[in-house]
């Protein structure tokens, strides 16, 4: 895997999709999530939570000593992405 260039919080992220989002402090996802769990609406696993409260970010500076170029930033991604 390639990570994309430059980072992007959740609220950059969101408003990219044009998607509402809902802050909550890393304590409280698991309670935010478990009633669409019992509802069967989701079922997140623990790496996906892990996700949502601590975010990721990807060192690719060895990719880019190597010559490689990105076709599109972090940003430049999700926006691709929501218009597809």
């Amino acid at each position: 895997n390639v990570a994309g260039d430059g980072s992007l919080p959740w609220s950059e992220a969101c408003a990219i999709v044009g998607r509402r989002r809902f802050p909550l402090p890393p304590l409280l996802t698991q309670w935010a999530v478990e009633p669409l769990r019992i509802a069967r609406i989701i079922d997140l696993p623990p790496e996906i939570l892990s996700v949502l409260r601590y975010g990721r970010a990807v060192d690719n500076s060895a990719f880019k000593r190597t010559g490689f170029r990105y076709q599109y930033s972090t940003a430049g991604t999700v926006d691709a992405f929501a218009r597809s």
